[in-house]
């Protein structure tokens, strides 16, 4: 029978009854973010200098450190969309967005609303500023050169962006 079809309803984590769940989405200027010091490893590296012995004090990341201090953040929602270019159609199939701190990789699922941890969305976010600013302002970032017959056209900076 012709008619509407029926809708896809994802479940939702809950009581499994219902399907809207009020969020209180926070202010991220009123975010905190824990502590680093304890989650980092320190390694101090003895150096000679003109004679005299110097001590440098080195931070870094493991991931056990990392993934407890991301565990610790507080979360924030982000939603990716999917990029039909590469042929992804639905959420199932799309490849995470990958985001790397410090070396380590963190993959975030495309195409759905997902929620995760405030440097995690910063690192997002500064990835898209670039690309914003030069399409707000109309730049175009390559230009085809089409004076060049040889090849039939290559990529050059365009002035604007180069400089």
């Amino acid at each position: 029978m012709p008619g509407p079809k029926k809708p896809l309803i994802a479940p939702t984590s809950g009581d499994g009854v219902s399907i809207v769940t009020a969020v209180e989405v926070p202010n991220e200027a009123t975010l905190e973010l824990p502590d680093v010091d304890p989650y980092r490893s320190k390694r101090t590296r003895r150096s000679k200098a003109m004679g005299e012995t110097v001590e440098e004090v080195e931070y870094y990341w493991t991931k056990k450190g990392l993934s407890q201090w991301l565990s610790l953040c507080p979360k924030v929602a982000v939603h990716l969309s999917i990029d039909r270019d590469y042929g992804e159609t639905t959420p199932a199939n799309a490849r995470p967005h990958k985001v790397y701190i410090d070396g380590f990789r963190i993959d975030v699922p495309k195409g759905r609303t997902v929620m995760v941890a405030l440097p995690i969305a910063q690192a997002l976010q500064q990835m898209q500023e670039e690309y914003r600013t030069a399409q707000s302002q109309g730049i175009d970032l390559y230009v085809i050169d089409t004076e060049n017959a040889e090849y039939g056209g290559y990529e050059t900076a365009a002035s604007a962006a180069a400089g």
